[in-house]
């Protein structure tokens, strides 16, 4: 990942990135702001960052950081959806114990940030119903429709997943076009000459280290 500006950011990057943050986040938790031109809220400024895949093994990705009162949130956008990370170490309750306080604090938390219920964007009803766990150490892993193949999410709402990694609490949602037979070739997101950009700052990026 390199820094980027967002105004930087190709238009289809950026709007395809606002559409997917307000489709999954709550508005007020969202970092980019909708009214006209596209822009950061405050939190974000400076804290855009882009990774442009080198072959079909990886993908185009824009990541942002803000923060969401005092704690800081992270988004990595793609293609193919959204995983939206909430670091366990900034709740309190989490710092001793990752059990029934810290599994309580954080879904107050993740209910405040993630759209689990609502309207979509075909105006149809929805309810995320997540199966938390009595704990939140690393290697938990959970899911809203673990039964529903990821080749059949049409509908970003139809399964979210979870998992604990070093602390973080990431949330994947997937973004499948209905139409199509298979996720979109994650790697070719960026157009060429933007890759080229971002593949130019990461290289000089590594060989100043």
């Amino acid at each position: 990942m390199v820094s980027w500006d967002f105004q930087n950011l190709p238009a289809n990057i950026q709007s395809q990135s606002a559409n997917e943050l307000l489709r999954v986040l709550r508005k007020a938790a969202c970092p980019i702001s909708v009214v006209p031109p596209l822009h950061l809220k405050p939190d974000c400024e400076g804290q855009v960052a882009a990774y442009a895949a080198k072959d079909k093994t990886k993908a185009d990705l824009v990541e942002y950081r803000w923060t969401d009162g005092e704690r800081q949130l992270a988004a990595v956008v793609g293609i193919n959806g959204v995983q939206v990370q909430f670091d366990l170490q900034l709740i309190p309750e989490c710092r001793v114990k990752r059990t029934g306080a810290c599994v309580a604090a954080a879904r107050a938390w993740v209910e405040k940030v993630l759209r689990l219920n609502g309207k979509d964007e075909y105006y149809q009803d929805f309810q995320i119903e997540l199966p938390w766990p009595d704990e939140l150490t690393d290697g938990v892993w959970f899911s809203s429709a673990p039964d529903l193949e990821i080749t059949k999410v049409f509908r970003w709402h139809f399964r979210v997943d979870a998992e604990v990694h070093d602390g973080i609490l990431t949330f994947y949602i997937y973004k499948r076009v209905a139409q199509l037979m298979s996720f979109q070739d994650g790697s070719k997101w960026f157009d060429g000459q933007f890759r080229a950009a971002v593949l130019s700052k990461s290289d000089a990026r590594k060989s100043k280290q």
